[in-house]
């Protein structure tokens, strides 16, 4: 049986703030991929458990108190469209982004994950593969 997808992305977020990169890659497929916003790069920017993890390390060393929340997740056959707030600082300052994801799975492991200024954006990115 399948888990629930949006309680997947929670549970990786929650891992992610709570600096579990082990945790947060067992929440992945082997070789999922991550692409940013099409404007700013082509291509993937992460593909692999170990280049997410690397990421991951690379961020918290920057940053100790990134962390991230998961708002208006929104399932459609199988795949998930949600809006990300990333917040650099300490609870109640610093600076954030709110970014839009679209997020496709295999089995129960997120696979691919291509993130976007603008929700319409991320949402007409589900009709076609990742």
């Amino acid at each position: 049986m399948s888990r629930d997808r949006i309680a997947i992305v929670e549970d990786a977020i929650a891992l992610f703030n709570a600096g579990d990169a082990d945790g947060v890659v067992s929440c992945l497929a082997p070789s999922v991929c991550v692409y940013t916003e099409p404007q700013l790069t082509v291509g993937r920017a992460m593909e692999g458990r170990d280049a997410v993890r690397d990421w991951m390390a690379t961020r918290r060393a920057r940053v100790p108190q990134l962390r991230m929340r998961l708002l208006d997740p929104v399932e459609y056959e199988g795949r998930l469209v949600a809006d990300i707030l990333v917040i650099a600082g300490p609870e109640g300052a610093g600076g954030g982004w709110r970014i839009s994801g679209a997020i496709w799975f295999e089995d129960d492991l997120i696979s691919a994950l291509r993130l976007f200024w603008h929700r319409d954006s991320a949402l007409e990115a589900l009709e076609e593969r990742p």
